[in-house]
């Protein structure tokens, strides 16, 4: 969940992009858990305010990251297509209904986020694969109530993140665009927390490297370390780019989008 809340953030700051522009970007997470640990380099192409995905490398096991799927962004029509080159078909998932339908589940899940705390420290610029870099240091934390049915579940969490972002790259309109989208799950709380991170990551430019640990906390206020998210830019270069990059091939099937659910 956590990947695909950050190739959403990619797709949302980039999508205002008019210059062709493509570059890579590997994601390493090492989990606790080691079933959730994995390593994926995608391949990013977006031109026209439209975002293209593609995974080159992924020992992931989901379907969302499997390498013969890419994903597809059309700003004008704010809908995101999963293509699978296998099976020849997509779906479609609209950006605002991916939102709504974690508010599908209200009466079957109630979040409440309490005692939540940041702390952003401006650090000295350094040079990040080529490129002029703010760099920064952001401490969050909070607590997170979940009643699912009858189970009751308190989660303490803390992240430290480390990130490096420049404004070398000759991006037009990039923060407005990002900052004013209108998303929303309908949770109060999650959605406030959605809201800052689209205004921080608006202001700070393009992030080159981002490296973000999480700790549980437990009652007795010990801290365990559950997981580092290491996002790197690999390489970019500004082209001019084929919009068949941004079109459903001819021929494929649309499909249902998988476990969708129905709105009301």
């Amino acid at each position: 969940m956590k990947s695909f809340f950050c190739g959403l953030l990619i797709i949302f700051f980039v999508n205002s992009l008019f210059a062709g522009l493509e570059w890579k970007m590997k994601v390493d997470n090492v989990a606790k858990q080691k079933k959730q640990s994995y390593q994926i380099v995608q391949q990013f192409f977006a031109q026209n305010g439209n975002v293209r995905m593609d995974v080159l490398e992924s020992d992931r096991k989901d379907e969302l990251y499997d390498k013969d799927v890419y994903w597809i962004y059309r700003g004008k029509q704010d809908t995101m297509y999963i293509v699978n080159k296998k099976e020849k078909n997509y779906f479609e998932m609209p950006l605002d209904f991916i939102f709504r339908s974690l508010g599908a589940f209200g009466s079957l899940v109630k979040i409440e986020i309490s005692d939540a705390s940041q702390k952003i420290e401006k650090l000295p610029d350094e040079a990040v694969s080529g490129f002029n870099c703010q760099h920064f240091k952001i401490e969050r934390q909070y607590v997170m109530k979940m009643k699912i049915v009858l189970i009751k579940k308190t989660l303490r969490i803390r992240t430290e993140s480390e990130i490096w972002s420049t404004r070398d790259l000759a991006f037009k309109e990039i923060a407005d665009n990002f900052r004013f989208k209108d998303l929303k799950t309908g949770w109060q709380d999650l959605d406030a927390m959605i809201q800052k991170e689209r205004e921080f990551y608006a202001a700070i430019g393009f992030i080159v490297k981002k490296i973000e640990k999480t700790y549980e906390i437990d009652k007795k206020g010990r801290e365990e370390e559950s997981s580092v998210l290491t996002t790197q830019l690999l390489e970019i270069r500004e082209k001019s780019l084929s919009a068949d990059l941004f079109e459903i091939p001819a021929g494929y099937e649309k499909v249902a989008m998988p476990g969708s659910f129905k709105e009301e």
